[in-house]
């Protein structure tokens, strides 16, 4: 983004297909810091992982757990430095807490 090296560890979750370019995501907290919902902001559209349409996983870091529309991301020990960004409309966006 800065059009420097990154030097971090990046965990791509999932991916979505574009219908037009101005598609996008919402991301919010839930009821906490450790649970992420991410929702489309239109129809169409679905999640991706690995080239195939998403289903629910669980890695050591969180769990993906997809319901249509939406997904949730809960983290298993959320580090407080990590930056989680996404994709909107053609522009990058960081959720904040």
């Amino acid at each position: 983004m800065h059009r420097k090296p990154f030097e971090g560890k990046l965990y791509e979750v999932a991916q979505y297909n574009l219908a037009k370019a101005d598609d996008g995501i919402q991301a919010s907290w839930a009821d906490s810091t450790k649970t992420l919902v991410v929702q489309f902001e239109q129809y169409g559209n679905w999640w991706w992982r690995k080239g195939i349409g998403a289903a629910d996983y669980e890695t050591d870091k969180f769990v993906f757990t997809r319901n249509d529309l939406q997904y949730t991301l809960t983290f298993k020990q959320p580090d407080p430095n990590a930056a989680i960004i996404y994709q909107k409309a053609g522009k990058w966006f960081e959720i904040t807490k």
